[in-house]
């Protein structure tokens, strides 16, 4: 335990603890990208990439084959992506790596393998159940955060949604 930021001590609060499994980072990146891609950045991002890559091969050599083998690179950008995040994800939380949570009256309290942190309800904007992973949408910047969606089961879900929510009307 982080002695700088104990877990809650009220009884009243339970402290949730989940352990990962070897295929949970595959996951957790199946569904960050997934989430990306589907947004309007996502799209906008990929359009503007192959924009940026057809125009230059127009530009430079106007024959339909060298366009197309200009948009080879494209092409193989989101699953060679999807695997190198795989891998930075797999070495962040390797099978066996333990999670704590409590949802705490004024945040949300965290600890896992980059260390322990108390985060208000108000730093975020969204909550998302995606499978075994629950995004957290952050209020500024639209950050995603993942968490272990075995931290969170049921009622927990129900009440870390409201509390959000809540931060949200009078934030």
């Amino acid at each position: 335990m982080d002695p700088l930021l104990p877990p809650p001590d009220d009884p009243a609060i339970p402290v949730r603890v989940w352990t990962s499994d070897a295929g949970y980072p595959a996951r957790v990146v199946s569904v960050l990208q997934r989430r990306m891609l589907r947004s309007r950045a996502g799209w906008g991002l990929l359009l503007g990439l192959l924009l940026v890559v057809g125009g230059s091969s127009l530009v430079l050599d106007s024959r339909p084959l060298a366009t197309l083998l200009w948009l080879v690179p494209v092409a193989l950008a989101v699953p060679l992506g999807r695997y190198r995040m795989r891998r930075q994800v797999a070495r962040m939380i390797p099978a066996g790596t333990t999670f704590r949570a409590a949802l705490t009256p004024d945040g949300i309290w965290m600890q896992g393998p980059l260390g322990t942190a108390l985060t208000s309800y108000a730093a975020y904007r969204d909550v998302v159940l995606c499978s075994d992973v629950v995004v957290v949408v952050q209020r500024h910047g639209r950050r995603q955060v993942a968490y272990p969606a075995g931290l969170f089961p049921g009622a927990d879900l129900d009440l870390l949604r409201a509390r959000v929510a809540a931060a949200r009307v009078s934030g």
